[in-house]
């Protein structure tokens, strides 16, 4: 793609040095005042008329952070105690004024009583280790080992004496994790949006979002001490830290980038792992069991893919197009390829005279449109046909770029063409994988609803001593039985000796026995037969994670 953008920018000097007198009605009137703005300022081109940048362009960053804003106060927003368990470290140093101002807040100081992750908190146990032993060679399998632990406190209940570091590591971190707690049970989550530049020229894509980031390892650490509880007997403490995660989830799902929607999706998992496990357990009563079904069934639903490609993800996309037509990022600059140094002035001046910069936005917008209408189709079949087709089409349109006769083509085409070529490339270097990241939604959904019917056998079992025979034993705990995203239909259940399993058909929509490519094995091994063992299931007893 670099080379497509390298090409464009030698067409446009080519073509401005045959053309540039072909087009005098595009420019300014001699003397006259230039125009403010290359671009027309309005919904079927900029998508927002408010609020503007001091040059005339739409301030998408300022418009994302009022759609994100509006509502939040400094008693509900989960941003500010989250803050004040992560520390301000994670923030770029130009970017912490501004942020903190936003957030309504005074900054806070770098040194406190922060969550320490756990690659920082076993260097620390390393150390120390050394200085215990005179300074000698620790063993080097020792952080090997440590790092096996943390993995499997993740997997399974575990005891202090079994992994000492990882209960000291927790209990160094009681402070944070309060306020982590304190975080998830507020119903709105704002962290200012700001780009990696600080600066006027900033750009949606450049955007950091740095307390996601921190929020995953928040949540791992979280159902580390879940599986603690969960091994010492303490129920209800565990599904306090795994409740807390679910809710985390849902905050980081208001983010409204794409990113945050998959962070969102990511930190669900987390928790879904250890209601599994926590469920499963044979000490878990009645009471319990139907405390944590209830919550579950507060929870609002997964991220939404379709609302991030309504905001952010266009916006970045249109943002990016401004972003050139005004001359603050160079073409070539965009796709990262280094000629916007040696044809700057001419791509500025071929901008203004050679390229209607509305055309690009209009298209980006159908392309969008189109986008969410595929997204928003009732079925999984019907919206996997719609993206297949856009995928398709995309795909033709890059290769058409590709030739060297659409690239020698430019040289000698009229304003129109020009324009809309420039449009495919953006739409081609910009355009997000959506069907991807609607398969992770609807693997999140799926996962979802599973865990909501896991926890009614569950109670289930508290109540009559086993599970059901079928499904429809369940229904008074529902006014509908969830279904599958992904068919439509019933959730597969079948009994298995003394536990179930519960399973989605997958992407796939053939019912493979509950059959997952990466827990089941195949006479080639593992992750053989990743298009057809493509289920989603929870299984009790739990099984290992992989």
């Amino acid at each position: 793609m670099r080379s497509i953008l390298a090409l464009g920018v030698i067409c446009l000097l080519l073509v401005v040095l045959v053309s540039s007198t072909a087009q005098p009605d595009d420019r300014p009137a001699a003397g006259g005042p230039a125009p403010t703005t290359r671009v027309t300022i309005a919904p079927p081109t900029t998508f927002i008329t408010q609020p503007l940048r001091d040059d005339g362009y739409p301030d998408y960053i300022a418009a994302l952070n009022e759609v994100i804003s509006a509502g939040v106060t400094l008693e509900n927003n989960a941003a500010i105690p989250l803050l004040r368990a992560f520390g301000p470290a994670m923030l770029l140093d130009d970017t912490r004024p501004t942020f903190f101002a936003m957030l309504g807040i005074d900054p806070l100081p770098l040194e406190g009583d922060y969550l320490t992750d756990f690659e920082a908190y076993r260097e620390q146990a390393l150390a120390q280790a050394k200085e215990a032993d005179d300074g000698n060679v620790v063993d080097p399998q020792h952080r090997q080992r440590l790092d096996e632990a943390y993995n499997q406190a993740l997997e399974r209940p575990w005891g202090a004496d079994e992994f000492p570091v990882l209960a000291a590591w927790i209990e160094s971190n009681a402070e944070p994790l309060q306020r982590i707690h304190e975080a998830s049970r507020r119903s709105r989550y704002y962290a200012p949006l700001i780009a990696g530049s600080g600066s006027g020229d900033a750009m949606v894509m450049s955007i950091l979002l740095p307390v996601l980031q921190e929020l995953r390892d928040a949540a791992r650490l979280l159902k580390i001490r879940a599986m603690l509880r969960i091994h010492e007997g303490k129920l209800e403490a565990a599904w306090e830290d795994l409740f807390a995660i679910h809710r985390l989830s849902r905050l980081a799902g208001q983010d409204p980038t794409l990113i945050g929607a998959l962070v969102a999706i990511a930190i669900d998992s987390v928790a879904i792992q250890g209601d599994t496990a926590l469920a499963a357990d044979p000490r878990l009563q009645e009471p319990l069991a139907r405390t944590m079904l209830s919550n579950l069934k507060t929870l609002a639903s997964p991220a939404s893919v379709v609302e991030k490609l309504n905001t952010a993800e266009r916006f970045m996309y249109l943002d990016s197009v401004c972003a050139v037509a005004s001359g603050r990022v160079g073409l070539s600059e965009l796709a990262g390829d280094g000629s916007g140094e040696a044809f700057g002035w001419i791509a500025r001046f071929a901008s203004a005279v050679l390229v209607n910069w509305d055309v690009s936005l209009r298209m980006g917008n159908q392309w969008y449109d189109r986008l969410v209408a595929a997204a928003n189709l009732p079925t999984h079949a019907q919206r996997n046909e719609a993206f297949a087709e856009i995928n398709a089409d995309t795909r033709k349109l890059s290769a058409e770029l590709r030739t060297t006769k659409t690239a020698l083509y430019g040289l000698l085409a009229p304003r129109a063409v020009i324009s809309r070529q420039l449009g495919n490339v953006f739409v081609s270097l910009l355009l997000p994988a959506v069907s991807s990241a609607m398969d992770a939604e609807n693997r999140s959904t799926a996962l979802t609803r599973l865990n909501t019917l896991s926890l009614a056998l569950t109670v289930y079992r508290t109540e009559h001593g086993d599970y059901p025979e079928s499904l429809s034993e369940l229904e008074n705990e529902f006014d509908d039985l969830p279904t599958d995203p992904f068919s439509g239909e019933t959730f597969r259940y079948r009994r298995e000796d003394d536990g179930f399993v519960i399973y989605s058909v997958g992407p796939n929509l053939r019912d493979n026995d509950g059959k997952v490519y990466y827990l089941d094995e195949t006479p080639e091994g593992r992750g053989a037969n990743r298009q057809e063992w493509d289920d989603f299931r929870i299984r009790f007893p739990a099984e290992p994670e992989e």
